[in-house]
């Protein structure tokens, strides 16, 4: 069984679609949404399809506690704005007969029709394939075994979802699975989709280069 675990906080606008999808998609599975202290009608809309349990907020803690709930002997951690396939679960399922595989995740796509946004797409895309790294908007999945010997995601402010692949994919396999993992570009649409973008490239090589996540999230204000 796969676990899909999805951390929200004040996601009433768009975890309905994102958790509808999910419902939908072939496969055993179990879904667990954990909120960070929503105050608006995100938990009412979670419950309609979902196990909801609570945690203090921030990703990487919610994601902690969502897996240590968990059931499932794989976890596919997605996030609230986040639309994946219908054959998601059954593709992690057949990628993990190959006891190789490790993990891995969807191409990313934004449901936004701007021309600029299949430029970014391929420019994402691309840059994923070369160097095998990615971030949680793409869905991430692994093997439960291995979640718990890596400690899970660290419980940082930022640059959780890039340590934690970068983590990943030292032990062994990750795959790209068929299919794409429709996202919002919410984060992209409150400044310029070149300023944003650049922000985000810097912040993963200053954290590769020692700089902490409290001090990246300081020094370019990212929005998550």
């Amino acid at each position: 069984m796969v676990s899909i675990i999805i951390p929200a906080l004040n996601e009433a606008d768009l975890i309905g679609n994102t958790l509808k999808a999910v419902s939908e998609t072939e496969g055993e599975k179990e879904v667990i949404v954990v909120d960070g202290g929503s105050k608006d009608g995100t938990v009412s809309i979670a419950k309609k399809f979902a196990r909801v349990v609570k945690s203090s907020p921030g990703r990487g803690v919610q994601m902690n506690t969502g897996a240590s709930e968990a059931k499932g002997d794989a976890f596919l951690f997605l996030y609230a704005d986040t639309v994946v396939p219908k054959t998601a679960v059954r593709l992690i399922e057949e990628a993990l007969k190959d006891p190789h595989v490790v993990g891995g995740r969807f191409d990313l796509g934004f449901n936004n029709p701007a021309f600029k946004y299949r430029l970014a797409e391929v420019f994402i895309n691309h840059r994923g394939h070369i160097t095998q790294a990615w971030g949680g908007d793409h869905g991430t999945f692994v093997r439960r075994e291995l979640f718990e010997k890596l400690g899970g995601f660290k419980e940082i402010s930022l640059m959780d979802d890039i340590d934690f692949v970068h983590r990943l994919k030292r032990c062994g396999k990750v795959v790209v699975l068929q299919g794409i993992a429709l996202t919002s570009p919410r984060k992209y649409e409150e400044q310029s989709l070149l300023k944003t973008g650049f922000k985000i490239i810097a912040c993963r090589y200053l954290y590769k280069l020692g700089v902490s996540s409290e001090k990246l999230v300081k020094l370019y204000n990212i929005k998550r």
